[in-house]
């Protein structure tokens, strides 16, 4: 079981998902948002040191679909083991300008394949051990599964965690409206069943909304494990990152976020939509400017 308040006051404080904003800022890229690790690191290495500035002491690395299952259809399979090994070193470095004392984490960014079954073909389970022993030789102080709709998908990348690497899973699944999977499990179902995969923490990744969120939290609390609340925003510029979606300006995310911290969430944080700014009113919210 990770121990987070071992790393700090409670709750951490993480940041939004760098793809979906990075997707936004750079709107001329044409090939996946994760070679931008190795083609334009300043861009990524930017929005890092903007999330840490605004108080995120947990980064995730832009690797969500670094596989090279993933990357080949964009003939970037060849540049897996890079695109992965940059994302770590450019959030850590991140971390290290933003603060010179030492602190911060480093997410080691899972998702799950962009369609259903994938991960039940040996090619696909292969590179995904791939990026994960990658991930976890730059030191990864912790691995994050997101945006994860099915349990069954979410359970398969927990057993291939587990097995390859030493190092924690935050496993965060994405929730409808009505706080179920699309495979149909309800969060307490899923959670339990994630805690008994060996998942060491458990999270909400971008949905279900304001209306959901608390029972689906309490659900999650219930299984005895560390719980994250992940939230995505409408932010405007693309679109909705799940249906019902808030479309909410950074003060109005950290109102409806921090009060969460009285729950007890161990981590506070963006997901899609969420940019610095919305992660500066949370942490001035939370006391932690």
């Amino acid at each position: 079981m990770i121990d987070p308040s071992a790393f700090g006051p409670l709750p951490l404080l993480a940041d939004g998902d760098p793809a979906q904003a990075l997707a936004c800022r750079e709107a001329d890229w044409q090939q996946p948002v994760e070679a931008l690790n190795q083609f334009r690191p300043e861009a990524v290495q930017a929005l890092h040191a903007e999330f840490a500035a605004a108080g995120a002491r947990l980064l995730r690395t832009n690797t969500a679909q670094a596989t090279a299952a993933a990357l080949a259809p964009h003939g970037l399979a060849e540049r897996s083991e890079a695109i992965n090994n940059s994302g770590s070193a450019l959030a850590r470095r991140a971390l290290a300008q933003a603060i010179p004392a030492g602190g911060g984490f480093v997410m080691g960014t899972l998702a799950a394949p962009p369609g259903p079954g994938l991960l039940q073909r040996p090619d696909w389970q292969r590179s995904t051990v791939e990026q994960i022993i990658y991930l976890s030789d730059t030191g990864v102080d912790l691995f994050l599964l997101q945006h994860c709709t099915r349990l069954a998908d979410a359970l398969a990348l927990t057993g291939l965690v587990t097995r390859a690497s030493d190092a924690p899973l935050l496993a965060a699944l994405l929730l409808d409206a009505a706080g179920r999977t699309a495979d149909g499990h309800d969060a307490a179902a899923a959670g339990a069943a994630l805690a008994d995969a060996g998942a060491a923490a458990l999270g909400l990744s971008c949905g279900p909304g304001p209306q959901a969120l608390p029972a689906c939290l309490d659900a999650l609390l219930e299984c005895g494990l560390p719980v994250a609340v992940l939230a995505g925003v409408h932010g405007g510029t693309a679109a909705p990152p799940y249906p019902g979606a808030p479309a909410l300006d950074p003060a109005a995310f950290a109102a409806w976020l921090a009060p969460l911290a009285q729950r007890g969430v161990a981590i506070l944080g963006g997901c899609c939509g969420v940019r610095p700014a919305h992660v500066r009113a949370l942490a001035q919210a939370l006391g932690r400017e």
